[in-house]
């Protein structure tokens, strides 16, 4: 399945996997504001979530580099990340973030995973507890999407399990950052968005844009954006 999008805005700030004091702050505060400016009319944020500015950053990203849906600067992964180069403060972000994505390997995840979930997951940094975990939230999505759940219910779920990571002691310090993180992106792209494919449907989701994001977030906040936006396109 494909995440199909639509929105408006032309600007995009990053956080960085390190938290920098008043850099921090600065790009928590701007970037705040241009949320705010988004025309949305549903909530799809959740402060209890640390992680949780990854994912606004992804939609400001997406709305700037895709301006409408008839996709006019649709382009690659490369073209994605040269985008997002320009995009102040991107060379803020991650100082260790110096791997280009991979657009071989974006393309190997998402076909895998329309057979073989778990492998897909599997490229991503998880310990068997954090590869358990994604595979059952995203179990409960995947049946969620089938049965045309609405949004408010979808979610209800995803913050309800982002608080289960935040306090579940089974999971590594590891696998609770790749699984807020992918969340994070996961629950911006569950969004009403246009156009959507069934008039009835007020959400999207994708397991390979699950594993794309995840296999990002194991490298690094930027890279779970990255390869997040090029697994909706792909």
């Amino acid at each position: 399945m494909k995440i199909i999008f639509y929105c408006g805005l032309g600007a995009c700030l990053f956080l960085s996997c390190t938290n920098d004091g008043d850099g921090s702050a600065a790009i928590q505060s701007s970037t705040t504001s241009l949320y705010a400016a988004k025309t949305k009319t549903v909530t799809t944020t959740n402060p209890a979530n640390p992680q949780d500015q990854v994912g606004t950053i992804y939609s400001v990203l997406y709305e700037g580099y895709f301006p409408d849906s008839t996709r006019v600067l649709y382009g690659t992964l490369p073209d994605i990340t040269d985008y997002a180069s320009g995009e102040e403060p991107f060379g803020q972000l991650d100082a260790n973030n110096n791997l280009p994505p991979d657009s071989a390997i974006l393309e190997t995840i998402i076909t895998t995973a329309a057979s073989n979930p778990e492998l897909a997951f599997s490229y991503s940094a998880l310990t068997p507890n954090g590869l358990a975990s994604l595979l059952g939230i995203t179990t409960i999505l995947s049946q969620m999407y089938e049965s045309d759940a609405p949004y408010q219910q979808v979610y209800d779920v995803i913050v309800s399990y982002e608080g289960e990571v935040v306090s579940d002691p089974q999971l590594s310090t590891t696998d609770r950052n790749i699984l807020l993180t992918t969340m994070a992106v996961v629950r911006q792209d569950a969004t009403g968005r246009k156009p959507r494919k069934r008039k009835d449907r007020d959400w999207e989701f994708s397991i390979g844009h699950v594993a794309a994001t995840a296999y990002g977030a194991s490298e690094s906040d930027v890279s779970a954006v990255l390869y997040g936006l090029g697994a909706t396109f792909e």
